[in-house]
């Protein structure tokens, strides 16, 4: 899937109820509103599995909010204007895995905001950022095998990954 120069947002999910979501093999460029916008109703929630998505030169590549759970691998998200990756907490945990992601040129690379977000990262390259991770009262974890340079403000997880058995 293409899709291009968009004044909205390139994909928006919405639901009040429990909702799956599979995005694969896509590109979005230049989507004024975000690029893949995930919002939960007020009754709802989001599981999302992302696989070989590129986003570039939107305003918000990927944004994942209260309720939703996400994974994102496979992909590369460049130039976008305000955020790559935006994991927004505040009515519910929310979570975001980038598992082999390449994020570069963009304002800020990974932002976490609130106490109940969470972002995981793991096999990923962030470079060439304003500020490569950004937390604001949530959690970045690692399981250390990331590549995060060359950025103006480099910032860092702040937790490692807890296994589970």
């Amino acid at each position: 899937v293409f899709i291009s120069r968009v004044t909205q947002k390139g994909v928006e999910v919405i639901s009040n109820v429990a909702t799956g979501v599979i995005i694969t093999n896509s590109e979005i460029v230049a989507a004024a509103g975000g690029g893949v916008v995930l919002t939960p109703g007020a009754a709802g929630s989001i599981s999302a599995g992302i696989d070989s998505l590129n986003i570039s030169r939107s305003s918000i590549g990927l944004q994942v909010n209260s309720r939703v759970k996400a994974t994102v691998r496979n992909s590369f998200a460049t130039n976008n204007d305000s955020v790559a990756f935006f994991v927004s907490g505040g009515t519910g945990a929310v979570s975001l895995v980038l598992d082999n992601v390449t994020v570069t040129n963009n304002n800020v690379g990974l932002n976490v905001v609130g106490a109940d977000a969470t972002g995981v990262v793991s096999r990923s390259t962030f470079v060439n950022n304003t500020i490569g991770l950004k937390v604001l009262g949530g959690q970045i974890q690692t399981f250390g095998d990331n590549r995060n340079l060359l950025n103006t403000t480099p910032g860092a997880p702040n937790q490692p990954v807890t296994m589970q058995q």
